[in-house]
């Protein structure tokens, strides 16, 4: 079929032996129902990114490549971390849509298929997996990131911070564009953002099975941190504005306060027992709201610049158009039954 949906998956890999072939058979029973039934969807390649794996990783994905044509293995010259690994991977990859998910299992890939639907259907570019639990199995860990997540949402205004993970679905010319413009330290999901507004969620449940067999988590605090200080980094931080704000007030507030010391000064001479406490009190406000004002000037010319620096894209044109062949498919199984 000319007009099929190609999919192309992108895992990144570091610790995930026992993982490895539960995986790929998954995604591999997910590829040939779609093949059987002649869906319009197909799953043409599979690129695992090796990224300096510290276990048997490699000699199994070795195998997998050799045994499977559509199945494709990139090995980092160094553990670079999940982005860059994703980023390499999505480079890679010539589907229409893209879809990356972790080695672990945390991630179902028979859900694609739903989340795929949800993007044709409402005309999204990236769907994301929004999970209904807590997926990293402990409590603080979850909190500390709703929490971190909320904050920058306060910070940015971008309200779709809370829902970037790893599991996502992506329109693939905007997964190539904004991989491309990626540097060293930009957050992958700040750079699909600036691409597209039409993101969405796929609300599933989602179990860290590292986690449940008390392994411990891939992402040490120093890891995690690093997200976190990329993520504030690769977002312009719109509170730069409101400490702008803050010092306009502060400064008109002075200079009336000002205004009325001198006005009660010369109606009412002597009325402020201490002279110079006024005066002094006043300079401080006006000068210290003129740092203010020029600080916040400063620093959202360094977060623009910063920007560019990192890619952001001036303006960029997609196309959602589908064949009415996809459009059927999934009506008739979704919307009909």
């Amino acid at each position: 079929m000319s007009d099929k949906i190609i999919l192309s998956i992108v895992i990144p890999v570091y610790s995930g032996e026992q993982f490895l072939l539960k995986l790929f058979n998954r995604i591999n029973e997910l590829r040939n129902r779609w093949l059987e039934d002649n869906a319009p969807i197909e799953i043409r390649e599979l690129i695992f990114v090796d990224d300096n794996s510290i276990d048997n990783s490699s000699v199994i994905l070795a195998d997998l490549c050799i045994n499977n044509i559509w199945v494709n293995c990139l090995k980092m010259s160094k553990n670079f971390g999940q982005h860059p690994a994703s980023i390499a991977g999505i480079l890679h990859t010539s589907g229409n849509w893209v879809v990356t998910l972790d080695e672990d299992l945390q991630h179902p890939p028979e859900k694609i298929e739903l989340m795929l639907y949800k993007a044709i259907s409402q005309d999204l570019d990236i769907v994301y997996a929004s999970p209904l639990n807590g997926p990293h199995g402990k409590i603080s860990r979850d909190l500390t990131s709703v929490l971190f997540k909320k904050f920058m949402v306060l910070l940015t205004g971008d309200s779709n911070i809370p829902l970037y993970n790893s599991f996502r679905l992506i329109r693939g010319d905007i997964a190539r564009s904004a991989s491309s413009v990626c540097s060293h330290d930009t957050y992958l999901d700040v750079s699909f953002s600036w691409f597209t507004k039409a993101i969405g969620k796929y609300e599933l449940e989602l179990n860290d099975l590292r986690s449940e067999n008390g392994q411990k988590s891939g992402y040490s605090f120093l890891k995690l941190f690093s997200h976190a200080r990329k993520l504030l980094l690769s977002t312009q931080v719109r509170i730069y504005r409101l400490f702008a704000l803050l010092g306009v007030l502060l400064f008109a507030f002075g200079v009336l306060y000002s205004g009325y010391i001198f006005v009660n000064e010369f109606l009412h001479p002597g009325k402020y027992g201490s002279r110079g406490w006024p005066s002094l009190i006043i300079s401080t406000m006006i000068f210290g709201a003129t740092s203010i004002i020029l600080l916040s000037i400063v620093l959202e010319y360094i977060s623009l610049i910063t920007l560019k620096i990192q890619g952001k894209p001036v303006f960029y044109v997609i196309n959602r158009n589908m064949s009415n062949e996809i459009k059927k498919y999934f009506k008739s199984k979704y919307e009909n039954s």
